[in-house]
């Protein structure tokens, strides 16, 4: 299995882990609100990835997560909006590391090696806080990378 399967692979759990809390809540749940904006990496939008938020503090509810592609992520207000109040925003992704790999799905095709592009302090040990208030909200993130 190649690191670009992988990391499809990753970002793919982690998204269906965020839909699957969020498919069974009712309208009686935490006031949830609409969460957009962009993910840099090093002054370059992120092309591939995934954010998420969780409620922290005396904040609780589901988490609510989609996908980052070119850059750009729109969670919708609704069921799976993000909860109202202060939640940690965790954020995974890939690029392209420069060189080519066989793709593991077809040993025919020759797709880019992927990377890892975000690191762990802004995933699996994230200190980034955002405040959802009701509405709209638009949360752009520029952070480094992970050097190469």
């Amino acid at each position: 299995m190649g690191i670009a399967h992988l990391a499809r692979s990753a970002s793919l759990a982690v998204l269906v882990f965020s839909l699957i809390l969020t498919a069974g809540c009712s309208k009686r749940g935490p006031n949830r609100a609409a969460v957009s904006g962009e993910v840099r990496i090093d002054n370059v939008p992120l092309a591939e990835g995934t954010i998420n938020f969780f409620p922290t503090d005396d904040n609780e509810g589901p988490s609510a997560g989609i996908g980052i592609k070119d850059g750009k992520y729109t969670i919708p207000i609704g069921d799976s909006g993000a909860v109202v109040g202060k939640n940690l925003v965790k954020i995974t992704g890939f690029r392209a590391s420069g060189r080519k790999m066989f793709d593991a799905m077809d040993k025919d095709k020759i797709i880019d090696e992927m990377e890892r592009a975000v690191g762990p302090e802004f995933n699996e040990a994230s200190t980034l806080i955002r405040d959802v208030v009701e509405g709209k909200n638009t949360f752009d993130f520029d952070l480094a990378g992970v050097k190469k």
